[in-house]
């Protein structure tokens, strides 16, 4: 949480120093206007990553099963998580699934397939969320076109990294999570054979 505030602190302040400074000058307004349309900007992408998750909340658990090959993480790709040393800074991401029960840096029931099953569905739907995140972000370009390279841009390339962040942990995540769940089906698969023995055996 330290890192992202950090960022948005420091991206806010940059952008008011720039252009009550700057911009002044070149768009030949005051500081009042550009400062306002900065923090309306801003409050605009807020809004954008607060109402998202309340929309994926409605949505069918079966659209982020863990049989969806689209959620699959390539070798490729986890290759790349590992060249930019990901194990390394990932838990200081944020993140909100830990309100849920599903924080991405502990799997608190690691041997309850239906806990695991749904950390899966949540971690798919995390992925959606965010990236969808950065899509609509570009929608507060409209807000003020006028203003495209000194106020609107930075604040949606400063959402898409932030956001690009999460969806980069939860891939790599997602991998040692379906190795788990599998295992945890095969278990549950012996056991229940197991059970289906006994039982004909005594009957």
């Amino acid at each position: 949480m330290t890192l992202y505030l950090s960022i948005i602190s420091a991206t806010l302040l940059i952008l008011i120093g720039f252009n009550s400074l700057v911009a002044t000058e070149i768009f030949a307004t005051d500081a009042k206007i550009l400062n306002g349309a900065i923090l309306k900007s801003f409050f605009a992408i807020v809004f954008i990553n607060m109402i998202i998750p309340i929309f994926f909340s409605i949505l069918p658990k079966k659209w982020f099963g863990v049989d969806n090959k689209n959620f699959d993480v390539s070798n490729k790709e986890r290759k790349f998580y590992e060249a930019i040393h990901i194990r390394r800074w990932k838990d200081k991401i944020w993140e909100l699934g830990w309100l849920g029960g599903f924080g991405k840096s502990q799997i608190k029931e690691p041997h309850n397939i239906q806990y695991v099953e749904k950390f899966i569905v949540e971690s798919n739907k995390g992925m959606v969320g965010h990236l969808l995140r950065i899509v609509f972000g570009f929608c507060i370009i409209g807000l003020f076109p006028q203003y495209l390279w000194n106020i609107c841009l930075p604040i949606v390339l400063v959402n898409m990294f932030l956001n690009l962040l999460p969806i980069m942990v939860l891939r790599y995540n997602l991998p040692k999570l379906k190795i788990l769940y599998t295992r945890l089906v095969r278990e549950n698969a012996g056991i229940v054979d197991q059970e289906q023995l006994i039982t004909t055996a005594t009957n």
